[in-house]
């Protein structure tokens, strides 16, 4: 008998532990959901620790890297004394054989090098029509620059892709003069020729919609002279006839 009341109260004690382990563990768990809105609400800021006790916002880089490499505005840059920055992207159009209209196209201008001459001989070297001369002035000399060129994705394209044509540019003086030295001004100064095929080389596959490509000219300049600006005449999809310009530093 005196076993049997042992037993019984054994088994209300096991009752009485497991009802305590269950409500201990119920509060840890609720304590796991109450830390959960915390650490999404981080998320959320895309706030992050420095390791110095200062927050920096990750999204204002991420946006940099966007316009960096995408066309995101419709700005022209029509005034040759306030051209388009070193890199910004131009709003400016040509035209597509494909719709047989002027499309939208981007342009910047990527970099600028006053030492042009391993491009002058390779292009030179290659298969052209032409062939770069010289200056006969030891104070004219070949500047290179690279530009890159980024089609829509509503651009028109045939099944191939989109056939490339480099744009035609010119380097001139912000007040539409000709380059001058001594009193005397040079004929010829500034104008650019497309070596991208002997230098950069061509992609086998057209680009797409979308795509952005890079090109490289070289340009006779005066040695040491800074005080130029790139240009690009087109006419506008509104038929308007328009230059845009970007600045070379």
């Amino acid at each position: 008998m005196k076993l049997k009341v042992k037993t019984k109260l054994a088994f209300l004690l096991c009752v009485i532990m497991s009802f305590s382990l269950c409500g201990c563990g119920g509060k840890e768990s609720r304590g796991k959901e109450d830390e959960t809105p915390v650490s999404t609400l981080e998320d959320q800021s895309n706030v992050s620790d420095t390791g110095d006790g200062e927050s920096s916002d990750s999204s204002s880089e991420d946006s940099a890297d966007d316009n960096g490499g995408a066309a995101s505005d419709n700005v022209q840059y029509t005034d040759p004394l306030s051209p388009a920055p070193l890199g910004e992207w131009i709003k400016v159009a040509t035209f597509n054989p494909v719709s047989n209209e002027q499309e939208v196209i981007y342009w910047r201008v990527v970099s600028v090098s006053e030492d042009a001459q391993a491009s002058v001989d390779a292009y030179n070297n290659g298969d052209n029509f032409w062939i770069l001369e010289q200056p006969e002035e030891d104070f004219i000399k070949y500047y290179e620059m690279e530009y890159e060129i980024q089609y829509p994705e509503e651009y028109s394209q045939d099944d191939f892709g989109i056939t490339v044509s480099d744009l035609m540019l010119d380097a001139e003086k912000p007040d539409g003069r000709g380059f001058e030295k001594d009193g005397t001004v040079y004929l010829g100064v500034g104008e650019c020729t497309d070596v991208t095929k002997d230098t950069i080389g061509e992609s086998e596959e057209n680009p797409r919609p979308g795509d952005t490509i890079r090109r490289r000219m070289v340009f006779t300049m005066i040695d040491g002279y800074t005080d130029y600006v790139f240009s690009y005449t087109y006419e506008d999809t509104d038929g308007e006839r328009k230059t845009s310009y970007a600045a070379s530093r």
